[in-house]
């Protein structure tokens, strides 16, 4: 069971559910409907840099601004840091997007909702509750 606190939508789970709906957007809209989804500044960099046609760009900006934002907290390229440092101990790299997203909620305390494995990775080191949404199949590369 989904707790009640806040969720981050990694930007893998907006790709996914804009790309080809299904589950992926079946999730994020029922997720999008409890109001407890939040957005941060690298999700919204990486959907608007991602969105190159002007209707698409439109689409997600309005996504986007449907839902509250949270400040990208003081210090976070440290513990992003302290966490890829203590993966590649273990000869294991994520993108640093990636490691300043998850980042971004363990210092606020939200469900990280995603479709990228990286994720999983990076909960191995970093205080993260990870809710893992269905990619479309054979997608899950990793990206986002």
């Amino acid at each position: 069971m989904l707790s009640e606190r806040r969720i981050l939508v990694d930007t893998s789970t907006w790709i996914e559910a804009m790309r080809g709906g299904g589950r992926a957007a079946e999730a994020l809209a029922s997720l999008t409907r409890s109001d407890r989804v939040v957005t941060c500044d690298l999700v919204i960099a990486e959907l608007l840099a991602g969105a190159l046609a002007a209707p698409e760009h439109a689409q997600v900006r309005r996504c986007l601004e449907a839902v509250r934002h949270v400040a990208t907290p003081d210090g976070l390229g440290w513990r992003a840091g302290e966490i890829a440092r203590a993966l590649r101990g273990r000869d294991k790299r994520v993108p640093a997007t990636d490691l300043l997203i998850a980042a971004t909620a363990e210092h606020y305390g939200l469900v990280l909702a995603h479709c990228d494995r990286h994720y999983e990775t990076i909960a191995e080191e970093a205080d993260l509750e990870l809710v893992r949404i269905p990619a479309l199949q054979g997608s899950d590369d990793g990206a986002g």
